[in-house]
């Protein structure tokens, strides 16, 4: 339905309400028209805002030897570091004998060795990647009717029809691509020809003939399909998935490092164990600055995913648990769902932040739309007051649980190092009558965009001319990002706060935006 068709609808719906239900209902089924069992008029879900991020990342879920990262809008490759929330414009580059995975919640992506990958477009109904080199294998659980999800390679792009599980492959010269489906159907095009792939095929496209169609047996699976197979299994029988709504990335890691309790009044709710003395939520990792969602916090733990995305946290008879929230509705991910508070620690060097409770709101540094922060905020009894204005005002049951409030200095913070064995002592009167914030107003550096490189240390990186190839496209994907120095000078004049949408196109088209 076109936009101008749904205003038309609501319009006529409008004016029909005052005529009376019988009349509605009568227009309604004419004019399809949707009406909930009691008969009442239920509107359309509204049209994606170009304002509101992305409900979903891609989760860095497992590393084994040598991977490094390039952070969108950044040339500087660093080590890639585990449950970093990866998204459009960041890359991946596997050196020899080293694998990755990414986790999106509705498919896994995994590299293997020397593998050249990066991310051209992920959005609520898009996933566009490139390979330019390497091996990657996916397993797609679901499609959303409407989602794209398509690998752009050098000599064709592949776009599975839906669930199955697939294996792509580009030769280091970008000479061939080859295409196995072990499960499901993918369409192969490019400028010169478009054919279907069905399970158990495969198929090579070669650059210097690519309208040849060589489609034969799919071989037998290899080690690295063997290893794919493998974490598809833990995944598959995951506990967790009894407890923890679809789509919420990362909740099969929590089977063997902690325990699934109930509830009367809250429900399920996961405890950790085998945690470090002193530990608490939000304490043992790092914070990047990662667009568009603003500072980000990455844990450390293997399990350290999910519990820092979505849901909640309590201290309950003295140890921390998990809330994940309601089965059911999609998920929309959080860079890190806590409360800053300001002179929780005396100084204006510091940097203090706690966990958020169950039904306690959060209200992120970043532009959206009501409809957005009402599913960013599933525990909410009133969505409809999610605004800043209510930061002072709510409770915070964890602001004065033992050991609740984490605090760093602003170097620490800001330059994304381990917050680990750089905490601040914080008394407990300060914690009590520091004053709650949305969000640090600290503006962030290069190094805050991914992990410190150490000095003299070089970091792996693809080669040259596997960066330099072009892909062939049955899309277009959105611009790439600005880079990181084209968006500090307005970083800077709104501290801690990431630039919307409006403001980086207006940015694109060379105009001046408001400071």
């Amino acid at each position: 339905m076109t936009n101008r068709a749904a205003e038309s609808k609501h319009a006529v719906a409008s004016v029909l309400g005052a005529l009376g239900l019988g009349a509605l209902l009568l227009f309604g089924s004419a004019c399809d028209l949707n009406f909930g069992s009691s008969g009442r008029y239920i509107p359309p879900p509204p049209q994606p805002n170009p304002s509101d991020p992305p409900s979903r990342v891609a989760r860095l879920s497992y590393l084994d030897g040598p991977v490094s990262f390039r952070a969108a809008g950044s040339d500087v490759w660093t080590p890639a570091v585990l449950n970093r929330p990866v998204t459009t414009g960041d890359e991946l580059w596997t050196s020899a004998g080293a694998r990755a995975e990414l986790h999106l919640g509705f498919a896994a992506i995994r590299l293997n060795e020397e593998t050249d990958f990066g991310v051209l477009e992920l959005s609520d109904n898009a996933l566009q990647v490139k390979l330019t080199e390497g091996v990657i294998r996916f397993t797609v659980r679901r499609l959303e009717h409407g989602d794209a999800f398509e690998i752009d390679t050098p000599n064709a792009s592949i776009t599975p029809s839906g669930a199955g599980e697939y294996r792509i492959e580009v030769g280091p010269k970008a000479n061939t691509t080859e295409v196995i489906v072990r499960a499901g159907e993918a369409e192969v095009t490019n400028p010169k020809l478009a054919f279907e792939v069905l399970a158990g095929q495969r198929t090579r496209v070669d650059h210097a003939k690519l309208m040849g169609r060589n489609v034969s047996r799919a071989p037998e699976p290899d080690r690295f399909d063997q290893f794919c197979q493998t974490r598809d299994h833990l995944e598959e029988h995951a506990e967790s998935q009894k407890y923890v709504a679809t789509g919420v990335i990362g909740a099969y890691d929590l089977d063997d490092c902690g325990i699934w309790l109930t509830s009367p009044t809250l429900g399920a709710h996961w405890t950790p164990r085998c945690v470090p003395v002193g530990w608490a939520p939000y304490r043992f990792g790092r914070w990047n600055w990662i667009e568009p969602w603003g500072w980000t916090w990455i844990d450390d733990a293997p399990w350290g995913f999910a519990p820092f995305h979505y849901g909640r946290w309590a201290w309950l008879e003295g140890s921390w648990s998990w809330f994940p929230g309601a089965l059911r509705g999609q998920p929309v991910y959080a860079p890190a769902l806590v409360a800053f508070a300001g002179g929780a620690r005396p100084g204006n060097a510091a940097v203090a932040w706690f966990p958020l409770g169950p039904k306690e709101i959060y209200v992120p540094a970043y532009r959206a739309s009501l409809h957005y922060l009402a599913n960013l905020n599933p525990m909410a009894e009133n969505p409809s007051t999610i605004d800043p204005a209510i930061l002072p005002r709510q409770s915070y049951a964890n602001r004065q649980a033992p050991g609740a409030i984490t605090a760093v200095s602003r170097v620490v913070f800001v330059f994304g190092r381990p917050v680990e064995g750089s905490v601040l002592a914080v008394e407990s009167r300060d914690a009590a009558a520091a004053q709650v914030t949305g969000f640090p107003a600290l503006v962030p550096e290069p190094e805050s965009l991914s992990t410190r490189v150490p000095a003299g240390v070089r970091i792996p990186k693809p080669p040259q001319e596997s960066s330099d190839r072009h892909v062939m496209l049955r899309r277009s994907p959105p611009p790439a990002p600005l880079p990181f120095e084209m968006r500090l000078p307005l970083l800077e004049a709104n501290p801690g706060q990431p630039l919307d949408h409006e403001t980086l196109q207006q940015l694109r088209n060379g105009q001046e935006p408001e400071r």
